[in-house]
C-alpha cells in the first residue's frame, strides 16, 4: 500500500473515530438534550416557562420524571409527575407522530372568570392554528384539575384513555365546598360522569351528583 492510501486510510479511520465519539457523547447526553428540546416546545406552545426532568430515553420510549409550567408568579400552574411517550423512531422523526403519550398523577391550577373564561398562569395561546393530533393513543391517571371561582375551588379528578381509532373511556370526579360565577353558586358539592367514547365518534354519557345550588330563582338542595 502505498503512502498515500495509507494516509487516506488513516484520515478515515480518524474521521469515524471521531464521529463515534461525537456520537457517544450525544447519546450520553441525550436526557440533557431532550429537556431543554421539551422546554423550548412548551415556550413555543405558549407558556411563559417551563421545566422537564428526563428518567428514561430510549430508541422507543421517553419519560418524564416531572414537568411544570407557568409563570414567574405561578411556576407550577401545571405540574405532572409522570409523562411517558412511546414512539416509532422513524415515525416520529420523519411524521412528527408518536404512538401513545400517557400523563398522570398530575396537577393542573386554573381559574374561571364570572364571564366563563379560563385562564391558566403563564399561558397565552399561540398565535398560528394548531395541526394534526400528534399521537394515536392518549392516556390519564389520576390527574387533578383544580379550577378557581369566583366564590371558591373546584376540584376535578380526571382518568381514562382514548385511542384515536378505537375511541375510550374517561372517569370525572369533582367536589366543592363551596363554588361558584356571579349569581350562580354551589355548596356542597360532589359528583361524578362517566363518558364512553365511541369509534365512530358517538358519546355515552352516564353521572350523578348531589349537593345545594343558589341562583336567583332561589335554592335547590340535594341534585
Amino acid at each position: 500500500m502505498g503512502k498515500v492510501a495509507q494516509r487516506s486510510v488513516g484520515i478515515g479511520a480518524a474521521i469515524l473515530l471521531l464521529l463515534a465519539l461525537v456520537g457517544a457523547t450525544i447519546w450520553s447526553q441525550r436526557s440533557r438534550i431532550a429537556e431543554r428540546v421539551i422546554v423550548e416546545a412548551a415556550r413555543g406552545a405558549g407558556f411563559d416557562m417551563a421545566a422537564a426532568e428526563v428518567s428514561e430515553f430510549t430508541l422507543s420510549r421517553l419519560v418524564l420524571a416531572r414537568f411544570s409550567a407557568g409563570s414567574e408568579a405561578a411556576p407550577n400552574a401545571v405540574a405532572l409527575d409522570g409523562v411517558a411517550v412511546d414512539f416509532d423512531i422513524r415515525e416520529a422523526l420523519l411524521h412528527r407522530r408518536v404512538r401513545r403519550v400517557s400523563i398522570g398523577p398530575g396537577r393542573i391550577d386554573a381559574a374561571i372568570a364570572s364571564n366563563g373564561a379560563v385562564k391558566l398562569d403563564g399561558y397565552r395561546p399561540p398565535p398560528k392554528q394548531a395541526g394534526p393530533i400528534p399521537f394515536d393513543r392518549i392516556d390519564l391517571s389520576d390527574v387533578m384539575v383544580r379550577l378557581a371561582t369566583d366564590g371558591g375551588p373546584v376540584a376535578i379528578n380526571i382518568a381514562g384513555g382514548l385511542s384515536l381509532d378505537d375511541g375510550g373511556a374517561f372517569t370525572i370526579r369533582t367536589e366543592a365546598a363551596q363554588a361558584g360565577m356571579g349569581n350562580f353558586a354551589v355548596t356542597n358539592l360532589v359528583g361524578g360522569a362517566a363518558f364512553a367514547l365511541g369509534a365512530d365518534g358517538g358519546v355515552d354519557i352516564t353521572g350523578e351528583a348531589s349537593g345545594d345550588v343558589t341562583a336567583p330563582a332561589g335554592t335547590i338542595s340535594t341534585l
